[in-house]
């Protein structure tokens, strides 16, 4: 199942039945809070991969902070010939 359709049924789901979510040490979740979670954890996952494919168009990898930059590595010379 789609990621974006899950975490709306579940959003929807939660509302309906009217599940009050919990936090801090101390208190149980429910399993729809889990399972609301756990969605929405995935959600923001595929969005931010989808984000960095489309910074990287049709290279293999980018800069963080240079999104046009091209990467060179020069190999070490451990005999210091050149």
């Amino acid at each position: 199942m789609n990621d974006e359709l899950l975490y709306v049924f579940l959003d929807k789901e939660v509302q309906i039945r009217h599940v009050t979510f919990v936090h801090g040490k101390g208190s149980r979740k429910t399993v729809w809070q889990r399972l609301h979670e756990r969605a929405e954890q995935l959600y923001d996952k595929r969005k931010e991969y989808e984000m960095h494919l489309e910074i990287m168009g049709e290279h293999n990898s980018y800069s963080k902070t240079d999104h046009d930059a091209t990467f060179m590595r020069m190999k070490e010379d451990h005999m210091r010939t050149g």
